[in-house]
């Protein structure tokens, strides 16, 4: 029942595909047969599987053969790339929702719902995320220090997808809509780097945007004791940091 009924007539040629129509309470009683099958839930699915059509057997295909058949099975499932769900902390989130829904962004919530310990939750339509949910969350006041997040201003890099990129540069702005960087492809900072170094012209950075449906992940550009960051590098080999280079 969860893998004919729920796995391939309701999540892959129902949901994915839209390949037959069908009554709404049927295509509800499919959707839940398809939770049990225990894949994942219907918008990872789903959204998965497209990226899958996209890059069948090539690089960026979550569940290829290529990587083994226990991966194409069931490997991409326990610990594949999460495409289903992308949190954001944000200090106050009716202004946020009020710039969203001015930009014209969809909304799963007109207003915030009630959360865990406290928090207040809004969530992005998935149409508007290329399947991914993305859900906006307003924390209740903690009782300790604040956690610094991401700032304009921090060196990072940032992770992409369709087509897989890797960027790196300095965040001038984010939020649920997307990323903005001033910085550039992974693979010309070395260059850019020695051309700073040597004073000369060529590779100019470029101030980026890249919308939350292609973003995969963010990481601060931190080094560890045996391996320095990026921006470590680019300041032991230039003597200036990469925020006073790009004037952030």
């Amino acid at each position: 029942m969860s893998g004919m009924l729920g796995i391939g007539m309701g999540y892959h040629r129902l949901l994915t595909h839209r390949g037959y129509k069908t009554y709404r309470w049927v295509e509800y009683v499919l959707t839940w047969c398809g939770t049990l099958a225990l894949e994942g839930g219907p918008v990872f699915w789903v959204a998965t599987h497209r990226v899958h059509h996209q890059h069948s057997d090539r690089e960026g295909d979550p569940h290829t053969p290529r990587e083994g058949t226990w991966w194409a099975h069931a490997g991409w499932i326990l610990s594949g790339a999460g495409l289903h769900h992308v949190t954001f902390r944000v200090a106050r989130i009716e202004p946020v929702l009020q710039d969203l829904a001015a930009r014209g962004v969809p909304m799963l919530d007109r207003a915030p719902r009630p959360g865990a310990e406290g928090s207040r939750v809004a969530f992005l339509h998935p149409k508007a995320t290329g399947g991914v949910l993305v859900e906006l969350v307003e924390r209740a006041a903690p009782a300790g220090p604040p956690q610094r997040g991401l700032a304009p201003g921090d060196p990072l890099l940032v992770y992409l997808r369709d087509p897989q990129e890797k960027m790196w540069g300095v965040l001038r702005e984010r939020d649920a809509s997307g990323v903005t960087i001033e910085g550039m492809d992974l693979a010309s900072v070395d260059a850019w780097t020695k051309q700073v170094e040597r004073a000369e012209d060529g590779i100019v950075p470029s101030v980026l945007f890249f919308p939350m449906a292609r973003v995969e992940r963010i990481l601060l550009d931190r080094g560890t004791p045996g391996l320095p960051s990026l921006s470590e590098t680019f300041l032991a080999r230039t003597g200036r940091r990469v925020q006073d280079v790009l004037g952030a």
